[in-house]
């Protein structure tokens, strides 16, 4: 009579033999090691692909919110311009009338009267276009361009010019769009040194020139 049959004993893995993933793993850093091209990274993914962009510090927050004052200041401007063009309807007229060119052209006064409403027109998106120039020069300052950030200060230095003769001669008198237009430029002036001094401040200069920031 024959004995039943009997699987083989299977004897629990010595302490110190790896287990078949160690060993696995061991053997591809072998082949890593001797590999022609160097090298090769076993998983990829965990090596990110890029550096994350940094957050802007709070000068330059606070620069960024300063501009978007310029900017609204500036519509407000426009607005008033817009109302003292419609205010001075007859003495823009006689502008146009004693210009030469028109002479030349031979325009009637009826004729720039009708013509009148579309330079209006055109003023209007005039303004718009160059609010949102500005406003996407300001998003690329705020994303750390250095280019951006020196044309804005080149921006704000032309509007504290422009703004020493409203402020010599605000006391003039003058109507309401005449003030409003005057004193919106006075605080866009205001607002463009404060925004200035901000993006030029030492905490800031890292975050455009791209190099650690200093130690205090």
């Amino acid at each position: 009579m024959t004995e039943p049959w009997q699987p083989p004993r299977q004897e629990p893995p010595y302490d110190n033999q790896p287990s078949y993933d160690n060993q696995q793993y061991q053997n591809q850093q072998f082949q890593n090691q001797f590999h022609p091209l160097g090298p090769m990274p076993t998983n990829p993914s965990s090596h990110p692909s890029g550096t994350q962009k940094s957050e802007p510090p709070t000068d330059v927050v606070t620069a960024i919110q300063l501009w978007w004052a310029v900017a609204v200041l500036g519509v407000v401007q426009g607005g008033a311009m817009i109302a003292m063009m419609l205010g001075q309807k007859s003495s823009f007229i006689d502008e146009m009338m004693s210009n030469p060119a028109a002479a030349d052209a031979g325009l009637t006064r009826s004729d720039i009267e009708s013509v009148f409403p579309m330079a209006v027109v055109v003023s209007v998106i005039m303004i718009l276009v160059f609010t949102a120039l500005f406003l996407l020069v300001v998003r690329s300052m705020s994303r750390g361009k250095n280019w951006a950030r020196m044309l804005l200060t080149f921006g704000g230095v032309f509007m504290v010019v422009s703004a020493i003769p409203v402020i010599l001669g605000l006391g003039g008198g003058g109507d309401g769009a005449t003030l409003l237009f005057g004193g919106a430029q006075i605080l866009q002036a205001v607002a463009a040194v404060g925004a200035i001094v901000m993006m030029h401040r030492k905490e800031s200069n890292p975050y455009f020139l791209r190099f650690p920031p200093q130690s205090r």
